[in-house]
């Protein structure tokens, strides 16, 4: 009898464990705000980069423009 009830205590405290470690993780919200920061620092690096292109390509066309222009002079 004294194992059979051994064994209900040992369950119930695994049981009990898990649940304290279940109701741990649902509020562990410290490493969240840093990945979101990551997730929006890379959002806008992408952006960056795409308006940085499509700034050199305007000025690449503009400087072969104005060299045509001194050019025909």
């Amino acid at each position: 009898m004294k194992k059979i009830t051994k064994d209900v205590s040992a369950i119930t405290a695994a049981d009990q464990n898990q649940t304290g470690l279940r109701k741990s993780l649902g509020k562990c919200s410290k490493g969240l705000s840093t990945v979101e920061y990551i997730i929006i620092l890379m959002l806008i690096a992408i952006a960056g980069i795409g308006l940085w292109r499509q700034f050199g390509a305007t000025v690449i066309a503009k400087v072969t423009a104005a060299d045509g222009e001194v050019s025909g002079l």
